[in-house]
């Protein structure tokens, strides 16, 4: 088969590639400082902006700049420093999208800010960073709007965070949203100052921000998600903190960062829409999918709830459109990109009879979850009734690590283990008459066999986050994906949803070597001639 190249076009990325960009404070960039160098342990007199506005930037106390003091890169200590601007352009309303790589050394005694906008010299702050029992977002605009996480002391992080200018705030750490407000109302005034390190009534090296910052970078605007989850990966992976990222955020598939910001990527003359690469293939792609519960879309729309949200129904997203009912409210993780269910509270989904395949009918299952604990029977799946070879579930084995696959007969219980409180890859397969029936934990076969009878599963009782409620076997933990198929995929497709998953989840180091998207995920740009737009795809031989 010929292969043929196409011209492409040179494009690069840095804080600048996206518009409003006013202020870009660089540590990485020695140049940026005192007239043009610095060196290790040097007093800062001058750090210049990169935004491209000509913002100004006044310095006070004795900021110092480290080579590599954060992820043993460079930063700025500000424990005795403040750096400030005014705005070239004042940020109406207070609107802005803000990003923040920082780590803090110990707790300040008071809500210190790491960077703050204020309307006036003496007027009102909007603190887009402090500490005051837990990492907040906080202003004192119209009453105040207060959102708050919590951090390792002396953990390098991400902290982005938004304002619309009227009612609407949200805070992501490590690109995860973890608050959102909408409790506020228009400030009516504008941010025309801005303060790094401390505000301007506090003493540098007395009321500091006593930590480490390494980049700055605002806009004058609400980004979009594309556009925020875009600055977070160029920053992600610019100072080492990828592995922090939330599961499928692009930042963990697509190279925006490389060690010159000044590098030039290639990208296609012909128009492609910017999408996160594992999204260039998706299960439905593959005949036969019964079902398609996705963590990082549970609604179905590309809305992402805010954390703790009761989600009533989990969109599914196979042509099937399966309406899922939530028992005794189940919730939305932001950290696990999944929903969350408490095995006490009794939480699941009630599917509609016929949702899993039933009778003998092959299958596949693909789950991605995470367990809390083990001294349960914490069920994912589950179908059938509790008659031999009429039910069908998977869950862990009581007060054990393993997994198992329970007909109520012909049973099979893995070797290899899950570990409680990590993101865990779990499928299963069967081939109808009594075929090959295996259950594979984090991409390697954990047990394998053939069953002595048929199965004669009924199509009642589906459940995802419950085994058998009969028996109260209710999941402990999170489940963020959930893909099921009527029919066997071992091989070829069982690789394509296996590396999407794993590209998506954050997991394709887990990858056995010869995995065939060890290196690169389904679907990208080189091989969507053969997968890419078709409606199903087909395994031979």
């Amino acid at each position: 088969m010929p292969i043929t190249s196409t011209p492409y076009t040179a494009v690069y990325f840095n804080p600048q590639s996206v518009s409003g960009c006013c202020v870009w404070l660089d540590a990485a960039d020695p140049v940026s400082f005192n007239s043009g160098g610095i060196t290790n342990g040097t007093t800062i007199t001058t750090w210049n902006d990169k935004s491209g506005v000509g913002q100004s930037i006044t310095v006070a106390g004795s900021p110092v700049w480290n080579s590599t003091t954060l992820n043993s890169s460079p930063s700025v200590n500000l424990t005795n420093g403040r750096f400030s601007g005014v705005f070239t352009n004042t940020l109406s309303n207070f609107t802005f999208t803000a990003f923040i790589i920082t780590s803090l050394n110990s707790y300040p005694s008071g809500g210190y800010p790491c960077l703050a906008f204020q309307n006036t010299p003496s007027g009102t702050f909007l603190r887009v960073l402090d500490y005051a029992g837990g990492f907040r977002y906080y202003s004192f605009l119209t009453g105040g709007i207060g959102l708050s996480t919590t951090a390792s002391l002396s953990t390098p992080f991400l902290w982005s965070t938004t304002y619309n200018g009227s009612t609407s705030a949200y805070l992501y750490y490590n690109g995860s949203n973890t608050a959102n407000s909408t409790a506020a109302s228009s400030p009516g005034c504008n941010a025309a100052y801005f303060y790094l390190g401390t505000e301007p009534g506090d003493i540098p090296g007395v009321n500091s921000w006593p930590g480490y910052v390494s980049e700055v970078v605002v806009y004058n605007s609400v980004l979009t998600q594309t556009q925020r989850q875009q600055v977070e990966g160029y920053l992600a992976q610019k100072w080492g903190l990828t592995s922090q990222l939330a599961a499928g955020h692009p930042g963990l598939t697509q190279t925006i960062y490389t060690s010159n910001y000044n590098y030039k990527f290639y990208n296609s003359r012909i128009p492609l829409t910017p999408l996160p690469i594992y999204r260039n293939f998706n299960p439905t792609l593959i005949a036969g999918c019964q079902l398609w519960l996705d963590g990082a879309d549970p609604l179905g729309n590309g809305s992402v709830p805010a954390n703790g949200t009761i989600i009533s129904s989990w969109k599914d997203k196979s042509s099937n459109n399966v309406t899922t009912t939530g028992v005794n409210n189940p919730t939305y993780s932001s950290s696990a990109q999944g929903i969350s269910f408490t095995n006490s509270s009794a939480q699941y989904y009630s599917l509609p009879n016929g949702t899993f395949p039933y009778g003998d009918s092959s299958y596949s299952y693909f789950i991605i979850c995470n367990w809390n604990g083990n001294s349960g029977s914490y069920g994912l799946v589950g179908a059938g009734v509790l008659a031999s070879d009429q039910l069908w579930v998977i869950r862990n084995t009581t007060g054990q690590n393993t997994v198992a696959n329970y007909w109520y007969s012909d049973d099979i219980t893995t070797t290899t283990t899950m570990t409680p409180g990590q993101r865990t890859y779990i499928s299963a397969f069967y081939s109808t008459g009594k075929g090959l029936r295996s259950v594979w934990i984090n991409f390697f076969s954990g047990v394998s066999g053939y069953p002595a009878n048929n199965r004669n599963q009924p199509n009642t009782n589906c459940t995802v986050g419950a085994a058998a409620v009969s028996q109260s076997e209710y999941m402990n933990g999170t489940i963020s994906e959930v893909i099921v198929f009527n029919t066997n995929l071992i091989g070829t497709q069982q690789y394509l949803i296996e590396g999407y998953l794993a590209w998506k989840w954050g997991l394709q180091s887990s990858l056995p070597s010869n995995h065939p998207y060890l290196n690169v995920p389904p679907g990208v740009p080189w091989e969507s001639s053969l997968t890419r737009g078709l409606t199903a795809i087909t395994a031979t031989g």
